[in-house]
């Protein structure tokens, strides 16, 4: 069935490239008709998606025009015929208006109104294929390209790729648009061919004995493209992040991601001359750099990836970009996403990209490019497998039963049991699974290091054993199981961890994992971060967030950054974070519930309280009421819990009735996990405190006198933070003391 599928997709993608080809080429001409006879020969040549007949009706062109000259006269010529060109282009209308650069709009207008489809390459920093290159953005080194074969070639050089490595890797995927016209396009493939065949002589990469042979500088710079990928998309891929759970994938950035770069990449690593997927893995398995099962798969794997980029774009009838498996447990259809309508094809893409960008991830380690890679058929649906795409599905139930079975064969898998922990937490909330959840902890840990309860246990075999990304995750894991069971020690080690990591420079992990883990200790343990840690994070996490723009990571990434800032009593830094963040949410979702819209309204209504500005406040918890009430989740209850005590609280600050104070108290006990954590006992001996107080306000002491003994009952069972709760309760009880003579027989 797939074999048949991936000849139809073939097919459709060849037309829906030829067509729009010639549709490219007749506004081209039609321009050429009014400019007049060009003053020398020219051959348009098209990069991207359209290269590799991969196109679809809502893609942009890359485009660049080669000459045989280099007069200024034939330069002027084609700047011209360039902008005619775009105007024609632009007055389609799917042009959107970032893609513009235009400076007074640039960083804050996000056009949500025009539909994005057939434009051309936007004139930003990290776009400009075209023939007028970044020379409208007046940037340094200004580039053009209108060339000659022989200088559009050069742009392969060192020099160049040094300036701007992505904008040769673009080059270097490139088809003619009339198929007729090849003379200068043939002269600039066998120029480009005699730059990339030299020995890769390039001050950024490291070669040793151990290479079979000197690379090339082509092959070596299709490493570095697979070495880029793997860093940006390695984790989301073989979802060994459990952040991604229940992620809106970029169908373009990460599934398709396979089809336009990583295959493409490879076949520059191996100096294999073929453009378009299917024409690149036939070529690699003829020369047996992979097998013919390996082959199969990635056509297969390929073929789902191109029909869901269409996909995606005919639903929304523009390049809507974002992709959602489906769920047994939606809360809510996101407008602006396509829904999978069945989840077999994202198994499939997973049970082959896992085992690939496991290899690449290998192949990034080792610096080399390897022989061949005939050894694996790149298939993988073992337990393993099945449990992590079952997470990103949050189908955590399937999970737990596929992560059993894999530890049954490999009991000392220590990657799967603190996964398995962490989802145990997550779902799980009876007090004898609890338990027994606490007492696997406790057995993982003695796994990894036999002392660790000890006072002064060394941290070195948790940092030796474990890899940065199982280390994070173990993090997530004793903090909530600290908040879950009270228990300092599982804080304390944390705590050692996380500072281990901070501290040792020489450590090697990602720029974005060592974000992660700073934004961990900042959280949790602020008062042991020092100003230079405070600095970076702040730094590196803006730079994050510039680079993804619209975007759920970086939605995600301000709404950690605006947490961050908020736990450091910047109040007004962290609003504008936390408005920035609802304003690309509402773009991106609408106000359909979701937990990055519920972060960010909450801390709005926070911050806005601690701003004095009371009627925003609010707005933003009852907007927070009326969209997560009925949400699930322990950590959502917690919040729906802590909301309408802060209604409650600026009800009272606004001079509103006692009867919409008392309204909100009582629904937030009535808010419930199901759990006996401390976090949540908290809230409820607060939340009793404050009925006392109103009822004694009004004179009620029988109502009075009933909250203050559920908030004595609360009081019994919280350790952690029983000192901060007796507080409240001591002053509502004296109140009480003080107009009631019969309430001395009260002890606590």
């Amino acid at each position: 069935m797939l074999k048949d599928e991936t000849e139809d997709i073939e097919r459709l993608s060849d037309t829906i490239s030829v067509r729009m080809k010639q549709f490219f080429a007749a506004v081209i001409n039609e321009c050429l008709e009014l400019l007049g006879t060009p003053p020398c020969d020219h051959e348009v040549i098209v990069f991207g998606s359209l290269a590799r007949n991969e196109m679809t009706p809502y893609s942009d062109f890359e485009w660049a025009i080669l000459t045989n000259s280099e007069e200024e006269e034939c330069k002027v010529f084609f700047r011209n015929l360039t902008n005619l060109v775009h105007l024609q282009l632009i007055n389609l209308g799917e042009t959107i208006l970032p893609s513009m650069n235009i400076e007074a709009i640039n960083g804050w207008f996000y056009d949500d109104i025009t539909r994005k489809g057939v434009s051309v390459d936007g004139f930003l920093p990290q776009a400009c294929k075209t023939p007028l290159g970044n020379m409208p953005l007046g940037n340094a080194p200004e580039f053009e390209l209108i060339h000659t074969p022989e200088k559009m070639a050069d742009f392969q050089n060192n020099d160049w790729y040094r300036k701007n490595w992505k904008l040769g890797d673009t080059l270097l995927t490139f088809s003619p648009l009339q198929p007729d016209k090849h003379i200068l396009v043939d002269a600039y493939r066998k120029d480009m061919a005699k730059i990339l065949s030299f020995p890769c002589d390039s001050e950024c990469c490291e070669h040793d004995a151990s290479c079979r042979a000197w690379p090339t500088r082509g092959s070596c710079r299709g490493l570095r493209t697979l070495r880029e990928d793997v860093s940006l998309y390695g984790d989301v891929m073989t979802g060994n992040n459990v952040l991604d759970d229940g992620k809106i994938y970029d169908v373009k950035k990460e599934i398709y991601r396979l089809t336009d770069r990583v295959f493409s990449a490879l076949a520059k690593c191996y100096e294999v001359d073929a453009s378009g997927t299917f024409a690149i893995l036939d070529k690699l398995c003829e020369r047996e750099i992979i097998s013919s099962e390996a082959r199969d798969n990635f056509t297969s794997a390929s073929t789902i990836a191109i029909k869901l980029r269409l996909s995606t774009y005919l639903k929304t009838g523009k390049q809507g970009e974002q992709l959602m498996a489906s769920s047994s447990e939606e809360t809510g259809k996101l407008t602006s996403v396509f829904y999978m309508p069945n989840n077999e094809e994202l198994f499939h893409i997973f049970f082959i990209a896992i085992p690939l960008y496991k290899e690449l991830k290998k192949l990034k380690a080792a610096g080399n490019i390897p022989t061949s890679l005939t050894h694996s058929s790149f298939y993988d649906d073992s337990d393993v497998t099945m449990g992590h795409i079952y997470c990103c599905l949050l189908n955590y139930d399937e999970a737990l039963e596929c992560y059993d079975r894999a530890l049954e064969q490999d009991l000392e898998n220590l990657s799967i049991e603190i996964r398995r922990i962490s989802i145990a937490l997550f779902i799980e909330k009876g007090t004898k699974k609890m338990g027994k959840i606490q007492e696997n902890l406790d057995t993982l840990l003695c796994k990894i290091n036999q002392s660790w309860s000890e006072p002064h246990q060394e941290i070195t075999p948790f940092v030796n054993r474990l890899d940065f990304e199982e280390n994070r995750q173990l993090l997530e894991v004793l903090l909530s199981a600290f908040s879950f069971f009270n228990c300092p020690k599982y804080f304390e080690l944390a705590e050692k961890i996380a500072m281990a990591y901070l501290t040792v420079k020489e450590r090697k992990y990602s720029a974005a994992g060592e974000l992660l883990m700073m934004k961990i200790a900042f959280v949790h343990f602020p008062k042991t971060i020092i100003q230079q840690h405070i600095d970076a994070i702040t730094s590196g996490m803006t730079s994050l967030i510039d680079d993804e723009g619209l975007s759920t990571k970086g939605i995600g990434s301000l709404n950690r950054l605006g947490e961050f800032l908020f736990n450091r009593d910047k109040i007004g830094k962290a609003y504008r974070c936390f408005q920035r963040a609802l304003s690309m949410e509402h773009l991106l979702y609408g106000m359909v519930p979701n937990v990055n819209v519920m972060t960010s309204l909450y801390f709005l209504g926070k911050t806005s309280l601690f701003l004095f500005m009371y009627g925003e406040s609010k707005f933003y918890f009852e907007s927070l009421v009326q969209l997560f009430e009925s949400y699930g989740g322990p950590t959502a209850r917690l919040k729906i819990k802590d909301t309408y005590l802060q209604l409650a609280l600026l009800s009272i600050e606004m001079g509103y009735s006692a009867e919409e104070s008392v309204c909100y108290l009582e629904k937030g006990l009535k808010i419930t996990t199901g759990s006996t954590n401390d976090a949540e006992l908290s809230l409820d001996c607060a939340l009793y405190n404050k009925l006392a107080i109103r009822w004694y306000v009004q004179l009620n002491q029988e109502k009075a006198w009933k909250y203050i003994l559920e908030s004595k009952a609360c009081l019994r069972n919280i350790v952690g933070t029983k000192a901060r709760v007796k507080v409240t309760y001591l002053i509502s009880l004296r109140l009480l003391l003080n107009s009631r003579n019969q309430m001395k027989e009260l002890k606590y």
